[in-house]
């Protein structure tokens, strides 16, 4: 009688440290004793440490501020709205100025922004005149500088616009050296991240505005 008591006992106990061996406080199927990030948020998809994906974070992240926002499909911008001059009577007029100074001074006023869908940073091809008119302007200036400066809208973190810009800019220099031949020593990037909006965030035009890439020209 005693022994079968005494193997009632064992059974319960093992029972038991296995049982507590595979509680699974946040349900992401790793047990708790090997969960190194308890407490994630039910249905979060988690590595064998029970811990996101570092590579998914930034797509999950992208896919709440779209639905949280509804954003609405993107809308065309044209870097300038109704242009005084067109993007060929432009290089004429800075063709004609003596000094190179006034010809960056020209060519400064003469380029545009190029702007990005949400969330990407590929060069849009109804952005590409743009680019072209840039090469025109500076193809017989070799001394002329660019800096590419990207920018980013609100949505998202800090993190995430700030590599976002940076790529940004790179797009638009990878473009230029590929496509128009420029000298990549002649061109630096920077990103900005979200902290120099040209428009409002709180609008959708606004937001696309801000997603750009401006173009500094200096002259040495």
């Amino acid at each position: 009688m005693r022994l079968l008591l005494n193997a009632i006992s064992l059974s319960i106990i093992l029972l038991s440290t296995a049982a507590s061996a595979w509680i699974d406080t946040d349900m992401d199927g790793v047990p708790d004793k090997k969960d190194a990030c308890a407490g994630t948020a039910k249905g979060t998809v988690v590595m064998a440490n029970g811990c996101q994906d570092p590579s998914n974070i930034a797509i999950e992240e992208i896919e709440e501020i779209e639905q949280e926002f509804d954003l609405e499909s993107p809308v065309e911008i044209s870097a300038i709205e109704e242009p005084p001059l067109t993007p060929q009577e432009l290089v004429n007029r800075c063709e004609q100025q003596t000094g190179l100074n006034d010809i960056s001074a020209c060519l400064q006023q003469a380029i545009q922004p190029v702007y990005f869908e949400f969330a990407k940073a590929d060069v849009l091809l109804s952005q590409r005149p743009f680019l072209d008119s840039i090469h025109r302007l500076t193809d017989k200036n070799d001394n002329v500088q660019l800096m590419l400066v990207g920018h980013a809208d609100l949505l998202g973190t800090d993190e995430l616009n700030q590599a976002l810009s940076l790529a940004r800019a790179n797009s638009v220099k990878q473009v230029l050296v590929t496509d128009y031949h420029f000298n990549p020593d002649n061109i630096s990037v920077k990103g900005m991240s979200n902290k120099q909006p040209a428009a409002d965030n709180a609008t959708v035009e606004g937001r696309q505005r801000n997603r750009r890439v401006e173009f500094i020209i200096s002259a040495e």
